[in-house]
Formats: C-alpha cells, sequence, structure tokens
C-alpha cells in the first residue's frame, strides 16, 4: 500500500511518456513546473524516430447518428456505423495501393470489427491474423504476434491490445480505422509505428479513415 503523505521529499519528479490523461489533468495540474518536454515532431526530426506519410481516406461513413459517451464515442454505436462491408473493402484498397507488402497493424473499434477486417485482408489476399483481448477467440496470442514478426503473415487487426507497449519496429503501415475523440488514445495508437525501421524503407504510412 503506497501513501502520498508517508515521505516528504525536497524534490518530487515525475516522468511520463503519456502526457495527455483520461481525466483532462495537465501536467502543470499535478506538478508546479514542466522542466522538459520532447515532442514526437522533435524526435523524427533529430532522426529518433521515422518520418510519418499520412494518406487520409474519404469514406461515405457519417458518425452524426454516433452518441458521446464518458467523452469517447459510444463503441456499439460507432461499430454499427463504421463495420461495413464497404468501408472494410475500401480500407484494404486503400492498402494494396499505397503499403502493399508493408507490415500492418490495423486499429478497430470492437471485436467483431477485427475480425471482420482480418477477414476482408484476407480475402484481398493479404495473409491476416485478428489478436483480441478475448481469450477464447485469440487463443495463441504470442503465436500469433510471432508470426506476425517474422514475416508469417502480414498484417494484425487488433482492438485495444497493441496499443500500448506494443514495440515491434518493422510495422510499415498503420491504420486508423476506429475513429476516436480521445487524443491520448490516438496518439499511444500512432506511436506504434513511429520507430525507426530495420528494413530500407524508413517511412511509416498512416491510413486514416
Amino acid at each position: 500500500l503506497f501513501r502520498s503523505d508517508y515521505f516528504t521529499p525536497k524534490l518530487r519528479l515525475g516522468l511520463t511518456a503519456t502526457y495527455y490523461r483520461n481525466d483532462n489533468l495537465q501536467m502543470t495540474d499535478i506538478f508546479d513546473e514542466v522542466a522538459y518536454e520532447y515532442t514526437l515532431r522533435e524526435a523524427v526530426t533529430e532522426g529518433y524516430l521515422a518520418k510519418p506519410i499520412v494518406i487520409k481516406l474519404k469514406t461515405s461513413t457519417s458518425l452524426d447518428k454516433v452518441h458521446t459517451l464518458a467523452g469517447e464515442f459510444n463503441t456499439k454505436e460507432l461499430s454499427n456505423e463504421v463495420n461495413t462491408p464497404a468501408r472494410n473493402y475500401q480500407i484494404v484498397n486503400a492498402y494494396l495501393e499505397h503499403g502493399q507488402g508493408r507490415q500492418v497493424i490495423s486499429f478497430c473499434c470492437d471485436v467483431q470489427h477485427a475480425i471482420d477486417l482480418c477477414e476482408a485482408f484476407n480475402e484481398k489476399g493479404v495473409n491476416t491474423e485478428y489478436i483480441v483481448g478475448d481469450k477464447k477467440l485469440t487463443t495463441d496470442r504470442k503465436g500469433t504476434i510471432s508470426r506476425f514478426e517474422s514475416d508469417e503473415t502480414t498484417g494484425l487487426t487488433n482492438v485495444m491490445v497493441l496499443s500500448v507497449g506494443y514495440n515491434y519496429q518493422d510495422i510499415g503501415v498503420e491504420i486508423m480505422a476506429c475513429p476516436t475523440k480521445s487524443r491520448r488514445k490516438y496518439i499511444q495508437q500512432l506511436g506504434r509505428g513511429f520507430r525507426l525501421k530495420t528494413r530500407s524503407e524508413e517511412h511509416t504510412s498512416e491510413l486514416q479513415s
């Protein structure tokens, strides 16, 4: 058990890689002073991260009927709107046009969306697996990730499994298939593809839809 009033430090230092919080507090609300900040843009400019190429994909999907719940899109309503065959195939076709052959991870709205988008990729000849939190559906998570990282498969679709802490360098394309109102969530997901590549193609493509 940790008690914040147990110690009386002369200096309290806070470090974070997640500078946007779910409770909307800023670092200046918690600490007296932000002594140093290093942005993604600076890391890219100075050569520590890969430079992304952003491709925006315009679809006919409307989010007008999707309500907001606790500051984020209602998951069920959002999935009903975005998880359609037309949109899924449009995403896959955009990948084939702009990023074919590169390792690709897709961020989806819910489990069914991950499964359906995975099937769309496979139908178009892109060897893809899905990875979700439900162990009954993803029975071999380590194997799924291992096959992706060894090039046995080309793509992974997922729901909040690869958003944080997944650090495979050679992700060549990220597909933000799930709209979000959370800047924190978006940046965390986006950051998965910024690591410098071991292969000749240095850039990370990001398909926004």
